[in-house]
């Protein structure tokens, strides 16, 4: 019963406020903040109610750290049987000491005689929380999750102890450096097998009364639990399955409208595969069969236990490394090659429709262009209200690890390059469907090809003002030991009115990232994707590696066509990659007489695109200092 603080009248537990003077009515059962307990823990907050009493965040004051304290409802404390299930929940608890299990540290009785019991406190959000604000997960997310709720109940069903109620609001998920740490919660509704914990337990009775489907929650029973047999640890294991499954499609593999509905389901509906669940589900195969085994009517066909989990996420792990998550760069010895790199055919992808909301920041507006990394979207940054570019990687392909290390370290040098002629990178994402994306600056504009693509050519001091903002960024990046790497009419943004016109390069320093693609054939890109050879130095085709001069080629060829609107060599791939180790270039100042360029910009443009790097300008400084002397 609860009572008016004013007027001191009971009302039933249903009413929150006196209807005679409108007072907030009191719960005689729910300790106020600041209520210290047995003179050692003082209530912080409430922070929730479960089945048997309410669960407070507090301050244990002679070790100064928080705990969780779960206190017996006063209504129950004189009920024998609910007093001993509140005793087992804390005796079974207290015996299984694992990371992935929340610890019960004591057991206590408050003054006014209510027990509780002291636990870990987890600062952290529930998994069903997560799921619904969230929607599905990235597979190696929910890999990660499934992995870890596997490993406390493998070392609980050691211990005898099956938990009996695995679902997302008993999933607890921490936020580390390393990602999520899962806590499971309430090992307290479990039936102990024969083991020594049965043995320790004395002559406590730990069958609990009443019906059995009071104990678990239907959307999550196995079809043995439902059918009231002796229960083992693979019943855990089907619960779980049904977890991992709305992990990675954001439903279950049943719908019913009723609790004997669900019953019926999970003992005789057989669940829908994941990828017809959610066509457009990117997950490996070996994941999306180990989901499935898990979620066998028949328990002798999951697999044996929480280890065997374990090891098949493992080794599907192992065979895609782009499941261990995203993570920042362990490094590498020189000369070591990743393992396991995923090459496989690309699957398919229906892009982002437009109001989509990632990652629940970046809302899409439009796809923009499609580029051979993926498409480009831009999008509306919710955090500061910005347009921004979603430049989506390789989204036909489960990322390599290999992708993934130069990913993360192509991120980190562009957070130490800030430069004004130079696109902006401001976040490396994953998205909830396990998509890869870079967020960048959202330039206005036309890019440098389809300037040249609507006016043929371009004039000799517009050109000449081009090529030396573009130096200049080259020269930023060299001082930090940067270079570009792929320089490129596609790569150079105009934004800006013609008199206050200014050039962006994009992707700058991305070429270690692009060497990480799969290798795909023309057929398994969409169309136009390839790489053009027409602005790669001919160090580069055979085989050398890249340095600063290069990009100076790269410029000269680009410089080439804006004066003159043609690329020094053309044809088909293999024919312009013999054409420009081999063949000299058409001096530029000859290919269209009639636009009178200048013989000293015609000069430094022959001697950008030397075969040998050593008669190039040596650097971009030096670049700068030529043009600006022309």
């Amino acid at each position: 019963m609860k009572k008016c603080a004013s007027c001191q009248t009971p009302y039933p537990d249903e009413f929150a406020f006196c209807p005679l003077d409108g007072a907030e009515l009191e719960d005689p059962g729910v300790y106020a903040v600041g209520t210290t307990i047995r003179g050692k823990y003082r209530i912080l907050a409430k922070v929730g109610r479960g089945g048997m009493g309410h669960v407070y965040k507090a301050l244990h004051l002679h070790f100064n750290e928080v705990r969780a304290l779960k206190v017996m409802d006063p209504s129950l404390t004189q009920r024998e049987e609910f007093v001993r299930r509140f005793l087992r929940e804390a005796f079974v608890a207290r015996r299984l000491q694992h990371p992935n299990a929340v610890r019960v540290d004591d057991v206590d009785t408050t003054e006014d005689g209510r027990h509780c019991i002291v636990m870990e406190f987890i600062d952290g959000r529930m998994l069903r929380d997560v799921l619904e604000h969230e929607g599905p997960m990235p597979t190696a997310r929910a890999c990660s999750i499934a992995r870890q709720a596997a490993s406390a109940l493998h070392a609980a069903h050691q211990l005898g102890i099956i938990h009996r109620d695995i679902k997302p609001e008993n999933i607890a998920l921490i936020k580390s450096e390393q990602g999520d740490v899962v806590k499971v919660l309430d090992f307290g509704i479990t039936k102990l097998r024969e083991g020594r914990l049965k043995e320790e337990a004395g002559g406590m009775d730990l069958t609990a009364t009443g019906t059995m489907f009071a104990i678990g929650t239907p959307e999550y029973m196995s079809p043995e639990q439902v059918l009231q047999k002796d229960l083992d640890g693979r019943s855990d294991l089907y619960s779980l399955g049904l977890v991992f499954y709305e992990m990675l499609t954001g439903r279950l593999p049943f719908h019913a409208e009723s609790q004997a509905e669900w019953f019926l389901a999970q003992v005789g509906e057989l669940p829908q595969p994941l990828r017809e669940r959610s066509p457009h589900l990117r997950v490996p195969d070996g994941i999306a069969e180990l989901v499935m085994s898990m979620l066998e009517k028949d328990s002798a066909r999951r697999p044996a236990n929480g280890e065997a989990i374990i090891k098949a996420i493992e080794k599907c792990e192992r065979e895609n490394p782009g499941l261990s998550g995203l993570v920042p760069a362990t490094g590498r010895l020189e000369g070591e090659k990743g393992t396991g790199e995923c090459t496989t055919i690309p699957a398919f992808f229906e892009g982002w429709k437009k109001g989509s909301l990632i990652t629940q920041r970046y809302k899409i507006l439009d796809k923009i262009a499609e580029v051979r990394m993926g498409p480009i979207y831009t999008a509306l940054d919710s955090a500061g209200e910005q347009i921004c570019a979603l430049k989506l990687v390789t989204p036909w392909n489960i990322p390599s690890a290999e992708l993934i290390n130069q990913l993360s370290e192509y991120f980190q040098r562009m957070q130490r390059f800030q430069h004004p002629h130079v696109v902006q990178t401001h976040d490396l994402g994953q998205a909830e469907d396990g998509v890869l994306f870079l967020v960048n600056e959202y330039v206005r504009g036309l890019n440098l090809r389809q300037t040249i693509d609507r006016d043929t050519c371009i004039g000799v001091a517009r050109a000449c003002r081009i090529v030396w903002e573009i130096a200049f960024a080259l020269d930023a990046g060299q001082q930090l030991g940067m270079m570009h790497g792929e320089i490129k009419p596609e790569h150079i943004m105009l934004t800006g009115a013609a008199k206050s016109e200014q050039t962006k390069l994009l992707d700058f320093s991305m070429d270690r990232v692009k060497e990480a693609l799969p290798e795909l054939s023309d057929s398994d890109l969409p169309s136009g994707m390839l790489a053009p050879l027409h602005y790669m130095p001919p160090e580069r085709i055979s085989g050398q590696p890249h340095h600063p001069t290069s990009d100076i080629y790269s410029l000269g060829i680009v410089f080439y066509e804006m004066l003159s609107g043609r690329r020094p060599f053309e044809g088909n791939g293999i024919e312009i990659a013999l054409r420009q180790v081999q063949e000299d270039p058409f001096p530029v100042d000859q290919v269209r007489p009639e636009l009178g360029i200048p013989p000293s910009v015609a000069s430094l443009v022959m001697r950008m695109i030397q075969k040998d790097p050593n008669y190039r300008p040596p650097d971009a400084h030096t670049l700068m200092e030529e043009i600006s002397a022309v």
